[in-house]
């Protein structure tokens, strides 16, 4: 008796330990990596025989932009110059905005969705920018930014900081007035 009893609890133990662990819940979010091919090419949702929108230029400005700066600081601008394509424009050097740093207005993270929503329903273009100084962006406000764009069926494009925005942003921590230089 004492033998079964035994050898059934060493069978289910045997049992126990060949089976599969249970995987891990945890959501795991990798950063984002600005390439060139990005959001506004990767769009799907277009009904059928409707092309995609034309390519925009690498340093486009929207209605909404957003610069993310170092250590998850958040800064908004409303300027731009809207243009699709066009002959002749260089598209190496992003556009002169004359920024300066009063334009550039930190924005808290916990009011991105609602400054999103709020300003898209007055938009002439439906068209949010998010700018970073760096190539990979662990930034969790993207991923705000992005669905928040999205519900709101508007376009985003995520490209690196043009040299203007450097600029401001860097005299902008330093309280001193922006000088192109």
């Amino acid at each position: 008796m004492k033998n079964k009893i035994l050898c059934l609890l060493f069978v289910q133990i045997i049992i126990q330990s060949c089976s599969k662990p249970s995987p891990s819940k945890a959501v795991i979010t990798l950063p984002y990596v600005i390439s060139l091919e990005d959001s506004l090419l990767k769009i799907k949702e277009y009904k059928k025989g409707v092309p995609p929108p034309p390519p925009i230029q690498k340093y486009a400005f929207g209605d909404m932009n957003f610069v993310l700066g170092d250590s998850n600081e958040i800064f908004y601008h409303g300027k731009h110059i809207f243009r699709m394509c066009g002959t002749g424009l260089d598209e190496s050097k992003a556009d002169f905005l004359n920024l300066g740093r009063y334009d550039l207005v930190r924005v808290d993270e916990s009011i991105v969705k609602q400054l999103i929503t709020d300003n898209l329903q007055y938009s002439e273009y439906r068209f949010v920018v998010v700018s970073s100084k760096s190539d990979t962006i662990n930034s969790p406000v993207l991923e705000t930014i992005v669905s928040t764009t999205k519900q709101n069926k508007a376009v985003y494009f995520i490209r690196r900081i043009s040299q203007e925005e450097n600029d401001v942003l860097n005299d902008k921590k330093a309280f001193e007035n922006y000088r192109r230089r």
